[in-house]
């Protein structure tokens, strides 16, 4: 059977934060290494991380993991630029893939468990996007399957991938009510590295 791949989105300049987020402390190491090794314990399948901003101090942080390496070369252009180029780094070294997680490096309660149950539900219904599904709203970490992998190579610029899985054929959805809670400023930071609110991150 096919593998399905993991793209973690880690090429942004956190201008929100004033500092590269990815390098943030986070369980004794960086957000980054953080995120990348539970990437790499969730499946059996290739991790692809996308760098950008700060590349070369983000791949120091990712040196002795089981994973891949990539650099967008226009991540300042945004999000979707991002997706196509990490699709296009992940499909080269592995092109059978039968789908993909796509993954925010800031999401901080993304675990395991969560990325286990999105594998789960898209094996049990072949739809073509399994979302995650928190504050009313639908959104990443997604597992795209095959079928959708010329639109996300497709992506460009700022252009998230809503609109893709707002438009497809079928889609599934898992509980994920701490997707909520992300770091985007330094009080958020603050606020979750000091423990004022439960995570579940493992």
């Amino acid at each position: 059977m096919a593998p399905l791949g993991i793209l973690l989105l880690a090429a942004g300049s956190s201008t929100r934060m004033g500092k590269p987020k990815q390098l943030l402390p986070w369980h004794d190491t960086t957000l980054l290494r953080h995120m990348a090794s539970m990437a790499c314990k969730a499946h059996d399948g290739p991790v692809m991380v996308v760098l950008g901003h700060e590349a070369e101090k983000c791949r120091e942080t990712l040196h002795d993991l089981s994973l891949q390496i990539t650099f967008n070369p226009r991540w300042e252009e945004g999000m979707g630029s991002s997706i196509a180029h990490g699709m296009a780094a992940l499909l080269n070294t592995h092109p059978n893939l039968k789908g993909a997680v796509v993954m925010l490096c800031d999401q901080i309660a993304v675990s395991r468990e969560v990325l286990g149950d999105l594998l789960l539900a898209q094996a049990e219904s072949n739809a073509d996007v399994v979302l995650s599904d928190y504050d009313h709203t639908h959104g990443p970490p997604a597992l795209f399957s095959w079928r959708m992998f010329p639109q996300l190579l497709a992506l460009t610029g700022s252009q998230g991938a809503r609109a893709l899985w707002e438009e497809a054929e079928s889609r599934a959805t898992v509980s994920f009510p701490l997707g909520i809670y992300d770091l985007d400023t330094p009080e958020q930071y603050q606020t979750h590295a000091g423990g004022h609110i439960s995570l579940a991150v493992s």
